[in-house]
């Protein structure tokens, strides 16, 4: 049985973990910044311990790297890092989507047509911030209601990557305007409950963002 003393660790823990994580997706914290604990420690108002233990956590998740000798450092974003989680992405998403769309069979869908039409609206207003927070919470939304938590949990961590990949990205109208149209396609094979069909756009649309990132780190 975890003590209070221990329980309080790990909330403290899990609150340094969370707003680390949050900061380097975007970007606040860029890539080969050395993380230092004891201005970690300052910053969040909480001993060094959490602050160790939250950055292991990360560096499990590829986030942070750890060099022997020199410290901890906000992990680089590399193309072959791009190829390697959209490689995963591509075979696991499809079977997370195919999973959600049997175990929800008889539901309307109404959250997925949401974000979409949000991500619409936000096309016409420009508001890529809000596009983006609902492409997210699209893929996101099915990922969590598959009925296999493991999957679950994997695939949230690769999002995470894919969410800073985008904050590392330029505003490109143009592929704004094709991920919607991707999303559309996917939400209507959804709603007519094609899981080939749902899964070959999603299929292609991840490769296509693929591309789009590697395109703009090779020109960075």
């Amino acid at each position: 049985m975890i003590s209070s003393a221990e329980a309080q660790k790990i909330s403290k823990q899990e609150h340094a973990y969370k707003v680390i994580k949050d900061m380097i997706i975007m970007n606040k914290l860029p890539a080969n910044i050395m993380l230092v604990e004891d201005t970690l420690s300052s910053m969040l108002n909480i001993s060094r311990t959490p602050i160790r233990g939250a950055l292991n956590s990360l560096v499990k998740e590829h986030l942070v790297t750890f060099y022997p000798g020199r410290g901890m450092f906000v992990s680089e974003v590399r193309i072959e890092n791009v190829i390697d989680i959209y490689e995963i992405r591509e075979l696991l998403d499809p079977l997370a989507l195919k999973l959600y769309m049997q175990k929800n069979a008889d539901s309307s869908f109404d959250e997925l047509q949401s974000h979409v039409a949000e991500m619409k609206n936000s096309l016409s207003n420009k508001d890529y911030t809000n596009f983006y927070s609902h492409d997210f919470a699209f893929h996101t939304h099915y990922i969590n209601n598959t009925g296999n938590d493991h999957l679950g949990r994997i695939l949230n961590m690769f999002i995470d990557h894919t969410k800073r990949f985008f904050n590392l990205s330029y505003m490109d109208f143009e592929n704004h305007e094709r991920s919607y149209n991707d999303h559309m396609k996917i939400l209507n094979a959804v709603k007519a409950s094609n899981p080939i069909e749902a899964q070959k756009v999603l299929r292609q649309h991840l490769v296509k963002t693929k591309e789009y990132h590697i395109k703009n780190l090779t020109h960075n």
